[in-house]
């Protein structure tokens, strides 16, 4: 038998020679396992039981399959459990903001301006005023139109452009 690992010429021709005689060419010939062999890429002859689980076997495509099958199914426990944590966080969080706002007023009051206070003597003559900021209501319609606009353009300097809202003012920091 001729060294399968000398790659002189004659060597080559012999173990040609040796493929030729038992019917196989030379580019068929495999070159023998050096560390050890895999029983599941050995074929087996027919009517030989290979003592391995059918369902399982790498070989087939149905045991390819339920191997795919079997490491996704583990792998998705895995991610399932890595995210368990994250979800309890986002559930706890929401159920914290459900139950704040409803918690809040339905109707919110708005308590009036502070106006000054008179000191009136017996006869209904003024003696003095009491105030922290000195107020006095006035209807919109008394306003001149001169505050009106003013008002309107320190809120909003464009608003008689656009109208009432945009895009830009919505999403705009206060």
């Amino acid at each position: 038998m001729p060294d399968q690992h000398d790659p002189s010429p004659e060597n080559l021709r012999k173990i040609c020679s040796i493929g030729y005689e038992f019917g196989l060419a030379p580019w068929t010939r495999r070159a023998p396992r050096r560390y050890g062999s895999n029983p599941a890429r050995t074929p087996v002859p027919a009517g030989v039981a290979s003592g391995r689980n059918g369902l399982l076997d790498t070989g087939t495509t149905l045991g390819r399959i339920l191997i795919f099958l079997g490491v996704s199914a583990v792998c998705g426990m895995l991610v399932a459990g890595l995210l368990v944590p994250a979800a309890a966080v986002a559930g706890i969080t929401a159920n914290g903001s459900a139950q704040f706002f409803n918690g809040l007023p339905s109707v919110l009051t708005v308590a009036p301006a502070g106006q000054v206070t008179r000191v009136l003597a017996a006869d209904g003559s003024q003696i003095a005023t009491l105030f922290n900021e000195n107020r006095t209501q006035v209807p919109l319609e008394q306003m001149s139109p001169n505050i009106k606009n003013a008002i309107v353009a320190i809120e909003d300097s464009r608003f008689y452009e656009h109208g009432a809202s945009t895009r830009q003012g919505s999403c705009a920091p206060s």
